[in-house]
């Protein structure tokens, strides 16, 4: 027989058709006193058999997914976990069913690591977007379509001494006596 949730308005594993996690209350007191304030209901005494289900906690708070980072490689595994688990300090703060004042809408903060690698990218995209509007203005400036735009290029442009440059009304000469 699967364990009810003991929220109140809640109907987590009424049904054998919507199953749902369920977590017992933490053996930590102050933890458990947060989960005690935050569910909805006066005189609520904890047994053993006292559970609350998985719809109460953000999406971020329930863990399905064991990951493990390898050095060598680079590698990370991910690997599905048997049963959900509840990040250390997790505190029920969704109720359905209950008027929407009791709900917190707080969000979860991202890791650190998580945080470090979004930061890297942005910093990554903005070098490469940079990078492409420099190469775009240099394009810009040393091309050419007809032969006056060419002159132009070559009077903008400074060459090594290797080279001497030869500029006529309809040509130029590129020469290199070396």
């Amino acid at each position: 027989m699967p364990c009810k949730c003991s929220v109140p308005a809640c109907r987590g594993n009424y049904d054998e058709a919507n199953k749902v996690a369920v977590f017992s209350f933490p053996n930590d007191e102050n933890l458990r006193a947060q989960w005690l304030r935050a569910i909805p209901r006066k005189d609520f005494n904890v047994t053993k058999n006292s559970k609350v289900c998985e719809k109460h906690f953000k999406d971020g708070e329930v863990l399905r997914l064991s990951t493990f980072y390898i050095e060598k490689t680079g590698e990370t595994i991910s690997a599905p976990m048997k049963r959900p688990k509840l990040k250390q300090n997790a505190v029920l703060s969704i109720f359905p069913g209950c008027p929407s004042y009791m709900s917190s809408p707080s969000t979860v903060r991202e890791s650190p690591s998580k945080k470090r690698q979004r930061l890297e990218e942005e910093q990554i995209n903005l070098a490469v977007s940079e990078s492409l509007d420099s190469k775009l203005g240099y394009d810009k400036k040393i091309m050419f379509t007809n032969f006056a735009e060419l002159q132009n290029c070559v009077k903008g442009h400074s060459f090594s001494s290797f080279w001497t440059i030869v500029e006529k009304n309809e040509y130029v000469i590129f020469e290199s006596f070396f």
